[in-house]
């Protein structure tokens, strides 16, 4: 999308890309990939320099994020997945003793499937939660659970030698994010341990944790997305080409462009958003649903478009060695995401 500027070298790019295949057929990101993410700190992008983070504004955050799922979709995923748990930072007691380094790379679920019970010593944990990407290479792994006999939901982070991990990720899609199960028996847990994602009890003044988390992590899904696609339509006309089909190039380009489109009004929005949280003004509900559905609909759109065009795309579309195909496959297991279907 030629109106939207790269913000990564091109060395750092192609780097990355030439290992996404090697990164499928693992199940995990590679350790060049992790050794650049670490490199640029991305698993701190959404922290403040305080906390060991970048110290990025919102926009340049989410536009970080599409580029890398540009680049690689189990590269952007991972990314943003265990980024955004790492944005939690704002939310702990301890969070300065905690982010200090790069090094932290968190992990969990989104799923409310634990129970803790309180007791004298602290809290006994017990689970089993489905889909934390990253978990193997986690330093601390976050959860979501009822207190027993409650409906209250408390969130929380366990270290790596207090979970059992169960390697269940098989999907046809997404393989390098290593995106695995862990459950949990009668873990003990300190309080310090618990928190709760409420901007009423941030921890931290950045204004990033000021940002509502379902318009984080919407955002963060639907660039995701974008740059996906946006790596799709690039494939697939260069196979347009290739083969000299005119009118199937032609549709692609009106496909691109209106990617291009979609994805500036949606940065407009998002700027929008940032604009108001540094004058510290409440983001209201109407605000915050408006905004989600409109993500929904790029992607619906997106969906649609790719979904009209692949039938035309031949035999190399669905050879599983071709980056079409690996695309194609991202995207797809993307699309099961809770977020999109609820």
């Amino acid at each position: 999308m030629n109106s939207i500027n790269r913000l990564l070298p091109e060395k750092t790019r192609n780097d990355l890309r030439q290992e996404a295949f090697i990164a499928d057929q693992q199940n995990a990101l590679t350790p060049v990939q992790w050794k650049i993410i670490q490199e640029n700190n991305w698993i701190n992008i959404w922290l403040p320099e305080e906390l060991g983070g970048n110290d990025f504004d919102f926009p340049t955050i989410v536009k970080t994020l599409y580029e890398l799922a540009w680049i690689d979709g189990s590269l952007g995923w991972t990314v943003t997945l265990c980024s955004g748990a790492n944005w939690f930072a704002g939310f702990i007691k301890n969070g300065k003793e905690v982010f200090n380094t790069s090094d932290n790379i968190w992990a969990g679920s989104g799923q409310t499937n634990g129970i803790l019970t309180r007791t004298e010593e602290g809290f006994i944990l017990n689970g089993q939660w489905q889909y934390a990407t990253g978990i193997e290479k986690a330093t601390h792994i976050t959860f979501n659970a009822k207190m027993k006999n409650s409906n209250e939901v408390v969130s929380g982070y366990l270290y790596p030698h207090q979970i059992r991990l169960l390697h269940t990720w098989n999907k046809m899609g997404m393989r390098g994010t290593g995106t695995h199960n862990f459950a949990v028996d009668n873990i003990l847990l300190s309080p310090e341990q618990l928190f709760k994602i409420d901007q009423t009890l941030t921890t931290h003044d950045s204004k990033v944790f000021q940002i509502p988390f379902n318009i984080m992590a919407m955002a963060t899904l639907a660039v995701n997305y974008g740059g996906m696609v946006e790596h799709f339509w690039e494939e697939a006309y260069k196979i347009a080409e290739s083969e000299n089909k005119n009118v199937i190039a032609d549709k692609i380009q009106g496909y691109q462009f209106a990617l291009e489109q979609t994805m500036l009004k949606f940065y407009q929005q998002i700027d929008g958003i940032w604009n108001k949280i540094q004058h510290e003004i409440v983001i209201e509900e109407k605000t915050s649903v408006s905004f989600i559905t409109s993500c929904k609909e790029i992607i619906k759109e997106q969906y649609r478009n790719i979904h009209e065009l692949f039938p035309h795309l031949g035999m190399h579309a669905v050879d599983a060695n071709s980056m079409i195909n690996l695309i194609w496959r991202d995207l797809h297991t993307a699309s099961q995401h809770a977020m999109w279907r609820s």
